[in-house]
């Protein structure tokens, strides 16, 4: 792999994240095969050179730009000047302006970026290792493993959110699957699970990008409410889902309380 950066400067932060994740993918290549990246910086390209020119210097150009601009400026101008913005937006505002097709059929089938492809078919060509490592979670930036505990209240939350699909369920949402392999690690499910439920294994099974499963993390007892006749999370006593137990709720205190206003209008 060669890498053109001439043109940044070797002390920022992009420097920084390039060899760490060079690292990281020597680290994980490691674990199940000899080949190991190979980098360098092409001695022919134009190395980096900053900005020498004195702080003075800058100065003096910076005025004489300014100067060279508002020399050019008149009244009349600003006026044509200002005619033309207004019109261009008003043009910008009766532009009618629309989500692409193939972005919106990407967000709905929550399809997997492309470096995610390529990593998969390039996988599928490696030799399977005899002996299939653990590697640490914290090693791992771009895929994980996750485990679901009693917490869950199965809110249905996380596999809505949830980018790529990794996390998802069935028609009657009595469980959580997760493929690990369709995760990227972007910890939005960890973000949005109210209950904290949902927690990163400590470590990487290496067999992952060999032998993808897909996970049940979760399951829950479902049951169709016998008020709406939706399916809710059922967790004991009468067969109604929360949002009817509610509703039950609120419809009784107002009756109770219409009655109550009754009788102090009698007195």
């Amino acid at each position: 792999i060669t890498l053109d950066l001439s043109v940044y400067d070797p002390d920022s932060l992009l420097f920084e994240h390039i060899e760490k994740t060079i690292d990281e993918a020597n680290f994980i290549l490691s674990s199940f095969s000899e080949k190991q990246l190979e980098t360098n910086i092409d001695d022919t390209l134009r190395p980096f050179e900053p900005d020498t020119a004195s702080l003075e210097e800058q100065t003096e150009e910076a005025v004489s730009s300014r100067r060279s601009f508002l020399g050019n400026v008149s009244l009349k101008g600003m006026i044509k000047h200002k005619k033309a913005f207004n019109e261009a937006v008003d043009a910008e505002e009766l532009q009618h302006f629309d989500i692409d097709v193939s972005a919106i059929d990407k967000i709905k089938n929550k399809q997997l970026p492309n470096k995610r492809k390529i990593l998969l078919t390039t996988l599928k060509r490696a030799g399977v290792p005899d002996v299939f490592e653990v590697l640490p979670e914290e090693e791992v930036s771009f895929v994980s493993q996750k485990y679901i505990d009693e917490n869950c209240t199965n809110c249905q939350i996380c596999y809505r959110i949830c980018p790529t699909g990794a996390l998802s369920s069935d028609s009657k949402f009595s469980l959580i699957h997760f493929d690990a392999m369709l995760c990227v690690k972007c910890r939005l499910c960890h973000d949005a699970c109210e209950a904290d439920a949902i927690h990163l294994q400590k470590g990487f099974e290496v067999k992952e990008f060999f032998e993808p499963t897909q996970r049940t993390l979760a399951t829950f007892s479902v049951k169709r409410c016998n008020e709406c006749g939706n399916y809710f999370t059922y967790t004991g006593g009468e067969v109604t889902c929360p949002r009817c137990m509610i509703e039950e709720e609120e419809a009784m205190f107002l009756h109770e309380n219409a009655k109550k206003m009754s009788g102090e209008a009698k007195k």
